[in-house]
């Protein structure tokens, strides 16, 4: 840590940030807030503390799309196919919120593409090429 820093300082903001308090409520020394060095160095120590985990085996790395199985792939190919008539061009909304305005038959292809995937138990869920496409 830089000599410039306070580590009692960046201790304290570091544990308040931990209990979800404000500063000033447990320490009032603290009251006035972290410096923009200080609050660096507080952000990097949870974050460290994870690498850490990571590193020892308590705790496993996120994935990412490089981890995806072609299973995945597959799946969120079919799942952009089904949801992307109902798309903006420029569109930012989760999944969750797309689900929203499509169809019931899209949202059903959706889920039992989550079921095939392995991402959700949804054993029920069919895929269904038009409306009518069911015996129930």
């Amino acid at each position: 840590m830089s000599d410039e820093l306070d580590r009692d300082r960046v201790a304290g903001f570091a544990a308040v940030a931990m209990l979800g308090v404000q500063p000033g409520e447990l320490v009032p020394a603290l009251a006035d807030g972290p410096t923009e060095g200080e609050e660096l160095f507080i952000t990097r120590i949870p974050e460290s503390i994870a690498e850490n985990w990571r590193r020892v085996g308590a705790l496993e790395r996120r994935p990412t799309v490089l981890d995806a199985r072609p299973r995945d792939l597959v799946a969120f190919a079919s799942i952009y196919s089904q949801v992307q008539p109902w798309l903006r061009k420029t569109d930012e909304r989760p999944l969750s919120e797309v689900l929203k305005v499509v169809p019931p038959r899209v949202a059903e292809n959706v889920a039992f593409l989550f079921h095939w995937a392995g991402w959700a138990d949804l054993p029920s869920a069919r895929f269904r090429l038009k409306d009518d496409d069911c015996d129930d």
